[in-house]
């Protein structure tokens, strides 16, 4: 193991290190999925044109939000609100927490 003297050094790799595992995170996993329902969407006209399955794709867009939420609520990060759907305070951490590699590559593109 390395050990490096330079106190710079380990909050490079403690943030690489954060970035690979937010990376890997079922947040990736679920964009891949949103690229599948898309792509979905995009067969559906390209083969059949007017005679696309619209109110099946609509349903189908449907059940993938409601599962996403239940996974969330399931995870305690949202929460049934009168108006919909809101942040609980470990939500709200997660958010925060998200955030920040947000941040990281904002930087990186002003750089």
């Amino acid at each position: 193991m390395i050990f490096f003297e330079h106190k710079g050094w380990n909050s490079w790799v403690a943030a690489i290190s954060l970035h690979g595992i937010y990376s890997l995170s079922f947040l990736e996993l679920w964009a891949l999925s949103d690229g599948g329902y898309s792509l979905r969407i995009l067969d559906q006209i390209d083969l059949l044109g007017d005679r696309a399955d619209f109110v099946f794709l609509k349903a189908l867009g449907s059940s993938k939000k409601k599962f996403r939420l239940e996974s969330l609520k399931r995870l305690g990060w949202v929460a049934v609100d009168p108006k919909g759907w809101a942040l609980t305070a470990r939500g709200r951490a997660a958010a925060d927490f998200l955030s920040f590699f947000v941040a990281i590559s904002r930087q990186k593109r002003k750089n």
